[in-house]
């Protein structure tokens, strides 16, 4: 049995979570509209995986800046794993 979609709790998660708080700070360069932006395109692929996952937890391995990790551990209770790489400070080498 797949997921439910509920539109009301996404909402509330993606205003709470993602375009509010530490972690639209760290995300997104701080920019306010960034989340807000790319909201549709979550939404979009929330709404996909409610149909591939079944209904009880699962792992989520997320590649990347940790958004749909987060989504599914609230909207799910799945467990989540975030991997990514920070390129901060480093340098490209001359050929």
């Amino acid at each position: 049995m797949a997921r439910t979609w509920e539109a009301k709790k996404f909402n509330r998660y993606y205003a709470e979570l993602l375009c509010q708080g530490p972690f639209a700070i760290h995300v997104g360069g701080g920019s306010k509209d960034y989340h807000s932006r790319y909201r549709l395109r979550y939404e979009t692929l929330i709404r996909r995986f409610c149909c591939l996952a079944p209904a009880s937890p699962v792992n989520v391995l997320d590649v990347g800046g940790g958004q749909l990790a987060l989504l599914c551990k609230h909207l799910w209770d799945d467990r989540a794993a975030v991997a990514d790489i920070n390129i901060v400070g480093a340098t490209k080498e001359s050929t």
